[in-house]
């Protein structure tokens, strides 16, 4: 409505005895204090303003007096969510009461957080009250880690926290990443399935950072498919994280190669042995930084659900998961046959891992194959040239923009940034 109140009035559309300053008061439970700072912050002509700029006016200057801020902070805050503009003023009472004593949210958190002021205020109460912990943190805790959480709606947290326990996604993780719940339940069961039926990030399933792989899958997704048409055998969560441009540096460089600590987290978690164990027995091979973790995940459960293999005999043999699948299984054949070692034998493995290296001199060659030495054809310049870079050097593949995570980020979302420095091994 464009007209000014006084055409409005002229119009008989609004009658002369109404008061509309009055009217918006009226609802308010505000003191004569209050009362007083907004009608004196409105100019004496408002009369002159459409119904429109009157309400939006008043309502700076209300929100303005209920942070005890200044109006230009509330009208950044509208600017930035324009929505806020068209919700009215007993939503944004119930709103700001819920948030303060409820979730115990300060004036500074729910101003750095506008959107908060867009809530519903049923579902606001609901959450509180039907939703006690997320991912293993109490709710006043995770909301305020990432008080965007309270956007979505009631079911879809309680589905959304059902299906990572189902998919035994940790705790650990969830805390890591609490930006999980921003998502709808429904992209995470479709994630969570792609995830289970992808063999390159099954390893991963149990680390700490698994909820940034769900959350940035759509990145992830096409990074894989990048890499595998570069003939790259295998990924780490490092290079599955970083932002494009490091991961075009990474590109251009060649520098695609395994993380020790991805390898060591794996077994560690998965065999139940201290990650300094791991490390000691196996970084005694020279190659192991070479093999991908999805080739030791399917030797171990080869190992373990065909041959009835401990894992405490796997634990004192580690470097044998380096090998391809398909020799590891001739060569256990083999000794089996030969009747050398028995499969209760605490060292059968060794002797499996004698004759994997007997014919290359035990120098620890007998790990490379046709998709092992995938990796080395990656690393051909020439390949680079015609594969991954065009004419300049500069990296043209589609490899996925910060932007392309998923339409349903946060405001405020974040970089991927690089991993812990005992992560870059």
């Amino acid at each position: 409505m464009k007209k000014t109140l006084t055409a409005l009035r002229k119009l008989k559309i609004i009658p002369d005895n109404v008061n509309i300053l009055e009217n918006y008061i009226k609802n308010l439970d505000i003191s004569k204090k209050v009362e007083h700072s907004l009608l004196s912050a409105i100019p004496r002509n408002y009369n002159e303003f459409c119904l429109l700029d009157l309400r939006l006016l008043f309502l700076q200057h209300f929100l303005a007096e209920k942070f005890q801020t200044k109006v230009e902070t509330i009208q950044k805050l509208i600017v930035k969510y324009p929505r806020c503009k068209h919700r009215s003023f007993t939503w944004y009472l119930e709103n700001i009461q819920i948030l303060r004593e409820n979730y115990e949210f300060s004036d500074q958190i729910i101003l750095k957080h506008g959107y908060l002021l867009q809530a519903n205020p049923n579902n606001l109460k609901a959450i509180f009250q039907e939703v006690s912990t997320l991912g293993g943190m109490p709710l006043h805790v995770i909301t305020k880690r990432r008080p965007k959480i309270l956007m979505s709606s009631v079911s879809n947290l309680l589905e959304t926290n059902e299906l990572l326990k189902q998919h035994k996604i940790r705790d650990e993780s969830v805390k890591k990443y609490p930006d999980i719940f921003t998502l709808s339940s429904k992209t995470i069961a479709s994630r969570l399935q792609a995830f289970d039926e992808t063999p390159q990030l099954i390893p991963f399933k149990t680390h700490p950072r698994v909820c940034r792989l769900l959350y940035y899958f759509t990145k992830v997704k096409r990074r894989l498919n990048y890499l595998e048409s570069l003939e790259v055998s295998g990924v780490s969560l490092h290079i599955l994280s970083i932002d494009k441009e490091k991961f075009a540096k990474y590109i251009q460089l060649g520098e695609i190669r395994n993380k020790g600590a991805d390898v060591i987290y794996f077994l560690s978690d998965y065999l139940k042995l201290t990650r300094e164990r791991v490390r000691e027995n196996i970084s005694v091979h020279p190659h192991w930084l070479q093999v991908p973790a999805v080739y030791l995940h399917d030797v171990i459960h080869y190992l373990i659900s065909t041959k009835g293999i401990s894992k405490e005999q796997i634990g004192s043999c580690l470097p044998i998961l380096l090998y391809p699948i398909a020799r590891v299984k001739e060569e256990t054949e083999r000794v089996e046959i030969s009747g050398e070692a028995t499969k209760t034998d605490t060292f059968f493995l060794h002797m499996v891992l004698y004759y994997l290296e007997k014919k290359f001199h035990f120098t620890g060659d007998g790990i490379w194959t046709t998709y092992h030495q995938s990796r080395h054809n990656f690393l051909d310049k020439e390949h680079l040239g015609l594969d991954g870079h065009d004419e300049n050097g500069k990296a043209h593949v589609d490899i996925g923009s910060d932007e392309d995570c998923n339409s349903e980020s946060s405001d405020e979302e974040e970089k991927l940034e690089d991993f812990d420095s005992d992560d870059n091994e």
